[in-house]
């Protein structure tokens, strides 16, 4: 326990502050105050629920049509075929198949290279769309 702190009973306070208007402090009323006497007070206040509610049914689940399954697919396809590291393992296998002029002197990549892996993509877009049957899923 530390013993340089002080209790709140040695505080130096003569006398509690008297504050009569907070909510908890004001007297509830229970009766109603009406300006205009003409009017009619209904105390009591009903709720009625229909019975008859139909209930909305959903005809057509979510379906995937061929067409948002291929964009999809060439979206997967684009990004995995994208990475830098997966697309130089590619480009160096195109530059052993088809020579050093899809390559530029500084290591980059030629216009020729870019239509040649292009090329690539698409086929290998093809082929998975021949191996992957779409109406299974």
């Amino acid at each position: 326990m530390e013993t340089h702190t002080t209790n709140i009973a040695e505080l130096p306070i003569d006398s509690t502050p008297q504050n009569n208007e907070l909510p908890e402090n004001t007297v509830i009323s229970t009766s109603r105050h009406i300006m205009d006497s003409n009017i009619n007070v209904d105390p009591r206040q009903t709720v009625q629920f229909n019975q008859n509610v139909g209930v909305r049914q959903i005809d057509h689940p979510l379906i995937l049509k061929d067409t948002h399954k291929m964009i999809i697919l060439s979206t997967l396809l684009f990004v995995l075929l994208n990475e830098p590291l997966i697309r130089n393992y590619i480009m160096n296998i195109l530059v052993v198949i088809f020579g050093s002029s899809l390559k530029t002197t500084t290591g980059s990549i030629s216009k020729m290279g870019n239509v040649f892996y292009g090329v690539f993509f698409a086929l290998t877009l093809y082929c998975l769309t021949l191996v992957i049957d779409f109406n299974s899923f």
